[in-house]
């Protein structure tokens, strides 16, 4: 039963677009954003600071699997430096960023994963 829910999940959050393009539920991820504490739920999130106290993102942990998060392809230790092309570099950013992905089709992140800079392109459907 347990494996049913998880694949019905998984066909209902995302699904294979291209190596670099991802489809997403809309439906679930409007989910998301109205209530945060889902995502916060998911995964946990410290603010990522340069050495002079500056911030570079957010890093990620304990990501849950078969999550929205994990489901988005981060994983643990992965930085989340730009959300739609919003640098994450102070936590009141996170508000405008949530104003940006209300009325939007799409979904872009900017994530560090062991030095390495990569960006990431979902669709809502």
């Amino acid at each position: 039963m347990k494996l049913l829910i998880s694949t019905l999940f998984l066909m209902l959050t995302t699904s294979a677009f291209s190596s670099s393009k991802i489809i997403l539920s809309r439906i679930l991820f409007d989910g998301l954003i109205q209530d945060s504490n889902k995502i916060y739920s998911q995964a946990t999130f410290f603010p990522q600071q340069d050495k002079n106290g500056l911030m570079l993102g957010l890093r990620l942990f304990s990501i849950k699997p078969n999550t929205f998060i994990s489901k988005l392809g981060l994983k643990e230790g992965d930085i989340v430096q730009k959300i739609n092309g919003v640098k994450i570099s102070e936590p009141e950013c996170i508000e405008k960023i949530k104003l940006t992905l209300q009325d939007t089709s799409k979904l872009s992140l900017e994530v560090k994963r062991q030095g390495t800079v990569t960006k990431r392109s979902y669709i809502f459907r």
